[in-house]
């Protein structure tokens, strides 16, 4: 999950291989003590937030096809975590300069506090959750046959 090409090829095996999708579970749970990258961003964004909302999305059209196809309700199901109750949040008023974006700074290794990350990328779950819900509402495209939800274990 750490290679968006390895997603992007998934969502296209989705779309060629399988004649329906009735649901996805999109979890991803990379907890490391250590600062690592993967496309540029730390390996925890790259995986527990990034692919797997890239993961999510590519196969939304397989979904929606076979809620209409078959007439049923298909679902896209997120695994946040309580644990983002933890995900500390005064990381996003980081004071970051100017010319350098969230990600970017979140990807720096001398900002990065690891121990905080999962937590951080399980809260980035959760807000990305919540505009993913709101851009499908608003969408041109009827999305109505999936039923997206967010689960929260502990």
């Amino acid at each position: 999950m750490n290679s968006y090409q390895s997603v992007i090829d998934f969502g296209e095996r989705v779309h060629t291989q399988l004649p329906r999708l009735d649901a996805l579970i999109a979890n991803a749970g990379t907890e490391l003590q250590e600062f690592r990258t993967a496309e540029d961003l730390e390996i925890h964004l790259n995986v527990n937030v990034g692919s797997t909302f890239l993961g999510a999305i590519a196969v939304l059209p397989k979904l929606q096809e076979t809620a209409m196809v078959y007439d049923v309700q298909t679902s896209l199901a997120f695994c946040g975590s309580m644990y983002h109750v933890f995900g500390p949040d005064d990381e996003f008023d980081a004071g970051l300069p100017e010319d350098m974006d969230m990600f970017e700074a979140l990807s720096d290794s001398a900002r990065t506090d690891v121990i905080w990350r999962y937590a951080l990328s399980k809260l980035m779950d959760h807000l990305y959750f919540h505009e993913l819900v709101e851009v499908l509402s608003d969408s041109a495209t009827d999305y109505s046959g999936i039923v997206v939800n967010l689960i929260n274990p502990e």
